[in-house]
């Protein structure tokens, strides 16, 4: 399935707090190119929930997404995730992975930003028992919640 939308200005998924945005289940290629996904609100990936699919997300923005849980933006659990040329802004996890969490995967970063993304764990990225490639991509601001009494780690990324 592809959803390529005009432009990141021109195609705007806005979920207003309201709900997350897509669910990806076991099996299925999932693109999306080309958009601005924003304001989506769940336990966990809050724009986009990977169940294990092969999941692309292409020159495309994600702001304002909040989780309860982990993944603020997107969580993939037991899939393929490969990111290029996207920017993560303002998302938050109240656990871990402000813009995204890995578990159990192979993710790839490439020509991509990350900044003022937030998060107990890894203000950017929560990568878990998987393996993880970050290439030419820029993260500025992230924070992962020191506050806390328990120990936090890793802004912009937190590997474990």
């Amino acid at each position: 399935m592809y959803i390529i939308g005009q432009s990141q200005s021109g195609t705007i998924i806005d979920a207003q707090g309201s709900s997350g945005i897509f669910t990806v289940k076991s099996g299925i290629n999932f693109t999306l190119q080309n958009l601005t996904i924003k304001n989506g609100y769940s336990d966990n990936g809050a724009a986009v929930c990977n169940q294990g699919g092969d999941l692309t997300v292409k020159g495309s923005t994600f702001t304002g997404n909040s989780a309860t849980g982990d993944g603020g933006a997107i969580i993939n659990v037991g899939g393929t995730f490969t990111v290029t040329s996207s920017t993560f802004t303002g998302n938050s996890a109240t656990t871990n992975g402000g813009a995204i969490y890995n578990k159990a995967s192979t993710l790839t970063v490439t020509n991509s930003t990350f900044t003022g993304n937030n998060a107990h764990n890894g203000g950017a990225i929560y990568n878990k028992a998987s393996n993880l490639t970050v290439t030419n991509s820029t993260f500025t601001g992230n924070n992962a919640d020191s506050s806390s009494i328990y120990v936090t780690s890793g802004g912009a990324i937190s590997d474990s």
